[in-house]
């Protein structure tokens, strides 16, 4: 079986090389899937007019601005944290191997999106104008988020230490601090 970033990620790391074209898409499309939830609580995709088009605009902008944010954020702290530590590989590398271990954001954002589309086009959702979801499909979405920045932390050990050249046990420090950030701004962002 070939290795994936998902469930091997040493492997993965080691014996490929990530672009930044790949980590890109990744990002963007993890952007796009929370964001166009958005169209379910300004009422969009109702009759093909110009609200549409703008709220499909919106979508494509606010994924990529999205994605830019979160990475860049990621990838200079990660760099600047494992200079810290002594690490030595490139920024480019490095943004690519921080990229790729968002991926379990992008499979994290599709599970909560469908599930928010779902209880949609359900015709469960209360509210005239301003729509409110359940507060167990809130609590789900922080459950996900939570198991996916963990996931996160797991991937970035190997992502970092293949791309900046430190120790596992310095990877591991980096990584876990990032994902108990993660977490801790997820978890306030929720409250």
């Amino acid at each position: 079986m070939p290795s994936t970033p998902l469930f091997d990620p040493r492997a993965f790391f080691t014996e490929r090389n990530p672009s930044l074209r790949g980590a890109a898409a990744i990002l963007y499309f993890a952007g796009i899937a929370p964001v166009s939830t958005g169209a379910i609580a300004t009422g969009g995709f109702g009759p093909a007019d110009v609200t549409g088009w703008l709220l499909l605009l919106a979508v494509l902008v606010g994924a990529a601005g999205g994605a830019v944010v979160i990475w860049t954020v990621y990838a200079v702290g990660i760099y600047l944290a494992t200079a810290v530590a002594g690490g030595t590989g490139s920024f480019t590398r490095t943004a690519a191997n921080v990229g790729w271990s968002l991926l379990p954001l992008l499979l994290g954002n599709v599970v909560t999106s469908l599930a928010r589309w779902g209880v949609y086009l359900s015709g469960r959702l209360s509210g005239e104008g301003s729509v409110r979801f359940p507060s167990w499909l809130d609590g789900l979405s922080l459950v996900v988020a939570v198991g996916c920045y963990l996931w996160i932390g797991y991937l970035l050990v190997y992502a970092i230490e293949d791309a900046r050249d430190v120790s596992v046990q310095h990877a591991t420090v980096i990584a876990a601090i990032v994902a108990l950030v993660s977490v801790l701004v997820s978890v306030g962002i929720s409250l």
